[in-house]
């Protein structure tokens, strides 16, 4: 049996998956030498092919704006290295550095590389006028994907929303309406997945159900995924790698910085 691209991908070099994301030297400032000033520093970040990283910290310490960081739609004040693997999945290892495109304002490079991470907002972010159906075809047709029903119906299933794919978004229960969001930033398999809080308005057991639902298809995918949450314990048993935003002292305004969680138990009360 001929081998998925996943996993020639994971297997190309030994037991070392591929990079999808490498960062150094990244800061984000807000309101600069103002009062309320904030700045955002990640000294260094890499995460690659089949890894779970889970980010926690105190609320408004910046999990959300690290997000949007990974993901290529803020612009960081610096960076020393940005690079992304879009191509990691298929064994591509040809980095894009980001860090150049957004300093040279490339945009539509910027645009051609977000294609390639699924991002899972808190609300879901389901076009409302779309059947489930037709928002998960629509990752796959901005990428210039023809539809492909066996990989819909597999996600589907594995989702637990096949009943629910004609229906429109208004029609489902929040946890099924999180759950479509999910199966719509799997549909194109990504190498990156993001997920702000993506079980903030359910309850814990709903809660709990779609999050081993979302690492499942992840894991099966092979991607990457990176997860803020306010409940991180919903996760304590699912082998993610936990990080945190710690704020630090500063003469003036907010500093934060991202770094590795010294042991998995630790920060598992904090919220966002």
């Amino acid at each position: 049996m001929q081998d998925s691209p996943e996993h020639t991908a994971l297997s190309a070099v030994g037991s070392v998956a591929p990079p999808v994301l490498s960062l150094r030297g990244l800061r984000k400032d807000r309101a600069p030498g103002q009062e309320g000033a904030y700045s955002l520093s990640v000294p260094s970040f890499s995460l690659r092919l089949g890894e779970k990283a889970l980010i926690t910290g105190l609320s408004g310490c910046g999990k959300s704006t690290f997000l949007d960081l990974a993901g290529m739609v803020l612009r960081p004040d610096e960076a020393g290295e940005f690079l992304f693997f879009p191509g990691a999945r298929v064994g591509d290892a040809e980095p894009c550095d980001v860090a150049a495109a957004w300093k040279a304002k490339r945009f539509e490079d910027l645009a051609l590389w977000r294609r390639s991470v699924g991002y899972v907002l808190q609300t879901g972010g389901l076009l409302p006028f779309l059947t489930v159906l037709e928002n998960i075809r629509i990752r796959r047709g901005l990428l210039g994907l023809p539809p492909d029903s066996e990989d819909e119906e597999k996600i589907a299933g594995q989702l637990k929303i096949t009943g629910l794919l004609h229906e429109f978004p208004a029609r489902l229960s929040v946890g099924e309406r999180q759950r479509a969001a999910i199966a719509r930033a799997l549909a194109s398999r990504p190498p990156l997945v993001l997920a702000d809080e993506p079980t903030a308005s359910l309850d814990p057991e709903n809660a709990r159900t779609v999050l081993r639902l979302f690492t499942d298809c992840v894991e099966e995918a092979g991607a990457a995924l990176l997860v803020v949450s306010h409940a991180p314990e919903q996760m304590r048993d699912m082998n993610f790698r936990r990080l945190r935003i710690r704020i630090v002292a500063a003469d003036s305004g907010t500093h934060a910085v991202l770094e590795e969680e010294a042991s998995a138990a630790s920060g598992a009360g904090e919220s966002r």
